[in-house]
């Protein structure tokens, strides 16, 4: 893990801008524990992550469908592994998560920069209305109004990353914090 140069204070917040440096980030953290996001097999959707990166993790626990990457056939749907796995984050896949969040209404995102790299972003928009890409926004609005919330006075944070070489050092909580004042 690379120590910080610079105190996390000195982060600097700017607009997100969707780059191969943020594609890359965004790849790399997905990649990471806890989520171990690596392979997808085409056959059943179900997710792959290496060995190594398996031993001794909690994310079975938030990810019922996470199998070791082994020769042979896929454990949910029996396709051949090595014709049926492909990487669950490509270029093409983290542009349209993007872009998707882009259009949508209050949309709000930021970057944080450090030693001249991109070290985290976020983002996020108003509440919607109707369900999409199995998030229950409509299950979220009623349980809002059952306890007395507006929901159209909500904001759905969507993302936050931090790059594993910055994580634990408050870089996250920066991030929050100026999304916070942004929601106020």
């Amino acid at each position: 893990m690379t120590q910080l140069k610079e105190n996390p204070k000195t982060l600097q917040i700017d607009e997100l801008v969707n780059t191969f440096e943020l594609r890359t980030l965004y790849r790399s953290i997905f990649e990471a524990h806890p989520w171990h996001e690596e392979m997808e097999c085409t056959g059943c959707e179900s997710t792959y992550a290496r060995l190594e990166n398996l031993y001794g993790c909690d994310c079975l626990k938030i990810n019922d469908k996470l199998y070791a990457i082994k020769d042979g056939n896929c454990e949910v749907c029996n396709e051949d592994i090595s014709q049926s796995l492909v990487p669950m984050w490509p270029d093409n896949v983290v542009d349209e998560e993007i872009r998707a969040d882009q259009g949508k209404k209050g949309y709000f995102s930021q970057q944080g920069n450090l030693d001249g790299k991109v070290a985290s972003f976020i983002w996020g928009y108003d509440l919607p209305k109707i369900n999409e890409s199995g998030k229950k926004f409509e299950e979220i609005s009623e349980r809002l109004k059952n306890i007395d919330i507006n929901p159209e006075k909500c904001f759905y944070h969507s993302e936050l990353g931090v790059s594993p070489d910055y994580q634990k050092k408050g870089i996250g909580t920066k991030m929050l914090k100026s999304l916070v004042e942004y929601t106020k």
